[in-house]
């Protein structure tokens, strides 16, 4: 009536306001009146308390006086502290009163739906919808109650926002829609909700997509339910990441493997040039080289650079990725900037991928390249010399007249000295006054 609240109204007999409880002697003249609100600041305090507890008799009698529901305290009104801590029945009182749904509060703009939202609340939600609060209203960064919904993973909230058909693709710019965080945070009951009412598996604000974020974190289950809604398996991240690459560096075999099944592309690479399985050599996933491999990866494409994954896996020292290539029959001795599989792996004392890749016939002497028992020599490692050595490699070889034994005694690595000096059969070789330079192998 007259677009007040019944707590602004109220019923007068000749000069006397009536109470809910007054009879009357019928028939009698009455008067409609509209009361001004009280703005005691005890009062206001009194209504923020009883709304925290959510004492809705207190509440009722406080709106009575009346008191104006949108006063504020410290910049936040009662409908907005009601809403955070779910006190449904004071929230219900309070937009009876006429309480602003759709007020923000702080410098991030948050409404009493967000805090709902965010906090959980399913039916405070439901009550400030049906009051016709803003549903798609986002905060000053443009995250709306939805996405703070699925971001807090709240699975009630969301399903009644959507039952009011929240915007299921509204995104702040350039973020994440709904999908796209609940495919993230790894939430296929949330991903269901949403694609079931119209999310499109492939629209998102900006990359990654909602598949390449699901395959990156190992959610296998949203990764299926994403490609059963035909979610694009070879859309990439701005730097070129496919799901099947993204599930291939972090180590996530069983995505990897229901992406291939799905025919996602082997070799499609990344702008540096990598594939799928040079992003499992490089992260030192030898189960996923495995099955990459068997699955028909080319084992010496390189990446952009000019590094193979068998390269990439000796300069890394990963022994079960090297292993999985040389039994592969990867090609051993390739030649990047003057650095062989052997010679890297040797120059950060590798031995045991050394040794793996001896075994697979590599060069041992690091002909056209740099001699791996020089580098070896050079940085005191002294389990690849004796894997040199065992392989027969040349020990007496020079370069600008200089030997690995010339390197290491340069550098005091005097066991390194010693076992050169057992393989040459001869006496340690003393360095001369002044010290030589050091030069560097390259």
């Amino acid at each position: 009536m007259l677009g007040l609240s019944r707590f602004r109204l109220k019923l007068c007999l000749f000069d006397r306001m009536l109470l809910e409880d007054d009879s009357l002697d019928l028939p009698a003249t009455l008067q409609l009146v509209k009361c001004d609100y009280c703005s005691e600041a005890t009062q206001l305090r009194d209504l923020f308390s009883a709304c925290e507890v959510d004492d809705a008799k207190k509440v009722e009698a406080l709106l009575q006086q009346p008191l104006d529901p949108n006063m504020l305290a410290d910049g936040r009104s009662a409908l907005q502290l009601a809403s955070f801590g779910g006190a449904l029945k004071s929230v219900k009182l309070l937009l009876e009163a006429g309480a602003d749904r759709d007020a923000s509060f702080g410098r991030h703009g948050i409404t009493p739906l967000m805090n709902a939202a965010d906090q959980g609340h399913a039916e405070v939600v439901r009550a400030l919808v049906e009051a016709k609060a803003d549903k798609d209203r986002g905060s000053t960064g443009g995250v709306t109650s939805l996405l703070m919904a699925v971001s807090e993973g709240r699975l009630e909230v969301a399903r009644c926002l959507l039952e009011f058909r929240a915007d299921v693709q509204k995104a702040p710019e350039q973020g994440m829609t709904p999908l796209s965080v609940a495919a993230r945070d790894g939430s296929p009951e949330l991903a269901r909700l949403l694609l079931q009412a119209g999310a499109d598996a492939n629209e998102h604000a900006r990359p990654p997509s909602p598949l390449l974020l699901a395959a990156r974190q190992g959610h296998l289950n949203l990764v299926k339910l994403l490609l059963d809604h035909r979610a694009d398996m070879e859309r990439a991240a701005d730097s070129g990441f496919t799901p099947l690459a993204a599930a291939a560096q972090e180590g996530q075999l069983e995505v990897a493997q229901a992406l291939v099944k799905a025919r996602a592309k082997l070799h499609r690479t990344t702008r540096d040039g990598w594939t799928p399985l040079f992003a499992a050599a490089r992260s030192g996933h030898s189960d996923i080289v495995s099955f990459l491999l068997e699955a028909g990866a080319e084992k010496n494409e390189s990446a952009v650079e000019g590094m193979t994954p068998l390269l990439v896996a000796a300069m890394r020292g990963n022994v079960g990725v090297t292993r999985c290539l040389t039994e592969a029959r990867a090609l051993v001795d390739t030649v990047l900037d003057g650095i062989t599989p052997v010679s890297a792996a040797a120059s950060r004392g590798h031995a045991e991928v050394v040794r793996l890749l001896l075994g697979a016939g590599a060069d041992k002497e690091g002909t056209g390249g740099c001699p791996p028992l020089f580098v070896a020599a050079f940085g005191g490692h002294l389990e690849v010399v004796s894997a040199l050595i065992d392989a027969r490699v040349n020990v007496a070889r020079k370069m600008n007249d200089i030997s690995a034994l010339t390197l290491a005694t340069h550098h005091g690595h005097l066991d390194i000295v010693g076992m050169l000096s057992q393989a040459q059969g001869c006496e340690h070789e003393e360095p001369t006054q002044p010290k030589p330079k050091r030069q560097r192998i390259t």
